[in-house]
């Protein structure tokens, strides 16, 4: 059903889908500030936005997921990895700053190269640690980080431990490269919905009314799986084959996106460090396509 998504491409092929797929998560705050001026705010639009696709995929991969005992730990791995990081993320954008959150996610080019070195044994050039300063330095210019008035509260954990744990779960992605990498979209879906009700418990977030639910509902599960989800596949299924690292920087894009369609759509106007901070994630991501795109994918 969705092979066209999850194939294996020549590794040029491979990185623009990824840089094309992550641009894509760049517009995901407007169809959720639209979910969120309907009345459901806070952690509880994070929870339907993971917790209502669950079961249209449990209908499609559960029954493939339990006949695939062998891999049973790797969909455990990556789905409560990868689930945890985005569920944390989630979370730091809406409880803590998000000009901190995003920075401290975007150091997950850094978290992935190093995992991929210590558990995959992957060797790593000059020209990939240039290109993983080059996308940190572009994405604290264009978030406009302020280094002087620079404080941390515990919200931020969750951006630094969204980075360290979705790298984690990258890492699984491509150590149990033989998994179908669609149906492991379920234990994904499943472990960010759980710990995002384990946030909500813990923080009190009192219960939206039914109406508020069943008014936010569908456009909620629409964004949820006709955006996120095939960009999301795509992102993972590439994963299964190129280093997490390297995914790592070309998603860069999405703070490109997400900066220029903020300017176009609610007339924030980039300033001259913005737009000097865009051009070095292109220079990251254009740096490794030239220097890696000739390799073979193993």
């Amino acid at each position: 059903m969705f092979s066209f998504l999850t194939q294996t491409y020549s590794k040029r092929s491979s990185m623009l889908m990824i840089f094309v797929s992550a641009s894509f998560w760049g517009v995901l705050w407007i169809p959720l500030r639209i979910i969120e001026g309907l009345g459901l705010n806070g952690l509880w639009s994070n929870f339907f936005f993971l917790a209502l696709p669950i079961l249209p995929l449990a209908y499609l991969f559960l029954r493939a997921i339990w006949k695939d005992k062998s891999n049973w730990l790797g969909y455990f791995l990556i789905g409560s990895c990868i689930g945890m990081g985005f569920a944390c993320y989630l979370a730091g954008l809406t409880l803590g700053s998000v000009t901190k959150t995003t920075v401290l996610y975007y150091l997950t080019p850094a978290w992935a190269t190093l995992f991929g070195i210590f558990l995959l044994g992957e060797q790593q050039t000059f020209g990939r640690w240039a290109s993983i300063l080059s996308g940190l330095l572009g994405c604290v210019l264009v978030i406009e980080l302020d280094v002087k008035s620079l404080r941390f509260d515990y919200y931020d954990i969750f951006g630094f431990a969204s980075g360290l744990i979705w790298s984690m779960g990258s890492v699984f992605v491509r150590k149990f490269n033989k998994i179908d990498i669609a149906s492991v979209m379920l234990p994904i879906y499943f472990f960010g919905a759980f710990i995002t009700l384990i946030f909500i418990y813990f923080f009190k977030f009192e219960a939206p009314e039914t109406l508020v639910i069943l008014k936010t509902a569908l456009p909620i599960f629409l964004v949820s799986i006709l955006i996120f989800f095939p960009t999301f596949l795509i992102l993972l299924s590439i994963n299964q084959y190129l280093s997490p690292g390297l995914i790592g920087i070309l998603m860069l894009s999405e703070l490109i996106v997400a900066a220029l369609s903020a300017n176009i759509i609610l007339g924030e106007p980039m300033k001259m460090w913005q737009w000097i901070g865009a051009i070095l994630i292109v220079i990251a991501g254009l740096t490794v396509a030239l220097l890696e795109s000739k390799e073979e994918v193993q």
